[in-house]
């Protein structure tokens, strides 16, 4: 298997003053989505390139 050394194009970091708003929003939103009944989920954050490949194709 191969490593790229080059960043990924479209992310970007988050510094901490940024960071700090986007956590207390995400608590908001959290804890809305709790009085609701629902629960939290994780998925993906990065794909195979495969899948955005074919994707593309149906479109």
């Amino acid at each position: 298997m191969t490593f790229l050394k080059t960043p990924v194009k479209g992310m970007c970091d988050i510094l901490p003053d940024e960071m700090r708003l986007r956590e207390y929003v995400l608590s908001m939103i959290k804890e809305t989505y709790a009085l609701y009944g629902f629960s939290q989920i994780e998925t993906p954050v990065m794909e195979h390139i495969e899948f955005n490949r074919k994707a593309r194709r149906r479109e």
